[in-house]
């Protein structure tokens, strides 16, 4: 009476984490083309600012993407807003973000920003 007709508690793990795997591996390829929509944050940057000027305004940037799964998992690192600091000369200026000041991974696009105007106070040192 050495063989026992229960299956082995090693055998039984072995099913179990061959099944996780295969349902893993199966929902990971019906969503990694699936379109979603994500909300991220992204910096506000200015370039062309002289020595002597201070720029106060919003560090980030709302965005809401839309796109595929993989197109948006790194889209944080990746997405962008430049704004050319000589075009403005007033102390208050109220800017209107535009599609050609962010920059956004290939295959991803924008739905909306929050804020899409922004209140700049520049001052002179």
């Amino acid at each position: 009476m050495l063989n026992s007709p229960k299956p082995h508690h090693l055998k039984k793990l072995f099913l179990k984490c061959c099944a996780l795997l295969f349902g893993y591996s199966l929902w990971l390829g019906f969503t990694e083309h699936h379109k979603i929509q994500k909300t991220i944050s992204v910096p506000l940057t200015f370039f062309n600012v002289l020595d002597d000027i201070k720029i106060e305004a919003p560090e980030t940037v709302q965005l809401s993407l839309y796109g595929t799964r993989r197109a948006l998992a790194n889209a944080h690192y990746k997405a962008s807003i430049h704004c050319n600091a000589a075009q403005y000369t007033q102390e208050k200026q109220i800017l209107t973000l535009h599609n050609q000041q962010i920059f956004l991974p290939k295959n991803v696009r924008l739905l909306h920003c929050i804020p899409s105007t922004i209140t700049l106070e520049i001052k002179q040192s």
